[in-house]
């Protein structure tokens, strides 16, 4: 489906059902987040040409960055939070130890179990 309609699906959503446009959708199509957009009540799949993620991120659930081109700081921000379990396979933050992956998002942190 072509973002032009899948954009008009979700401002259709909006208008009349008061459904807010998921976060992905925002992410991908690089519209602004607000601080709601960025509270990730669940678990969170990310893939493909990603390059960072946003600052004020917090997943309470697992985040799975298996498949994306993130490669470290800053793109990994500082105080993210992950309430969850941290999948990198495939990933090339994989090459980074569970220690140097906690330091690059403090003040954040990363509860679960870092998979390589």
């Amino acid at each position: 489906m072509k973002n032009k309609t899948l954009k008009n699906i979700f401002e259709f959503l909006k208008k009349t059902e008061d459904k807010t446009i998921p976060f992905i959708w925002k992410f991908y199509t690089k519209q602004p987040l607000t601080e709601d957009d960025l509270y990730i009540d669940g678990d969170l799949e990310l893939g493909g040409p990603i390059e960072s993620l946003p600052d004020g991120l917090k997943i309470h659930g697992d985040l799975d960055m298996r498949w994306t081109s993130i490669e470290a700081i800053p793109p990994l921000p500082k105080g993210l939070k992950i309430y969850g379990d941290l999948y990198l396979e495939e990933s090339s933050l994989a090459k980074f130890s569970d220690d140097e992956l906690r330091d690059m998002v403090k003040p954040g942190f990363i509860e679960g179990v870092i998979f390589r």
